[in-house]
C-alpha cells in the first residue's frame, strides 16, 4: 500500500470509529433524557398527589368538624407510603 492508500484507509477507519462512538453517545443521551423524564414525573406526581390529599383533608375535616386535623394528617402520609413503595418497585433491580 502506498502512502496516500494508508491514509486514505486511516482516515476511513477513524471516520467508521467516530460514527460508532457518536451514535453510541447519543443512545446515552437518550436513555439519560427518558430517565430525567421519568424522575421528573414522578416528582410532580408527588407534589400534586400531596397537594390535593391536602386540599382534600382540609375540606372533609372542616365538613365534619374533627376537633383536630387528622386527615390532613392521614391522607398524605397515605400518598406518601403507596408514591414511595411504587418508587422502591420501579427503581429496583430485576432478577
Amino acid at each position: 500500500m502506498t502512502n496516500k492508500g494508508l491514509f486514505i484507509h486511516f482516515k476511513w477507519t477513524f471516520v467508521i470509529r467516530l460514527c460508532k462512538f457518536a451514535i453510541l453517545n447519543m443512545e446515552d443521551k437518550d436513555n439519560n433524557k427518558n430517565l430525567l423524564l421519568q424522575y421528573a414525573g414522578l416528582g410532580t406526581q408527588l407534589c400534586i398527589s400531596l397537594g390535593l390529599a391536602l386540599y382534600i383533608g382540609m375540606c372533609i375535616d372542616k365538613k365534619l368538624n374533627f376537633p383536630y386535623p387528622i386527615l390532613v394528617w392521614v391522607l398524605p402520609l397515605t400518598i406518601l407510603v403507596v408514591i414511595l413503595t411504587k418508587l422502591i418497585k420501579d427503581t429496583s433491580t430485576k432478577k
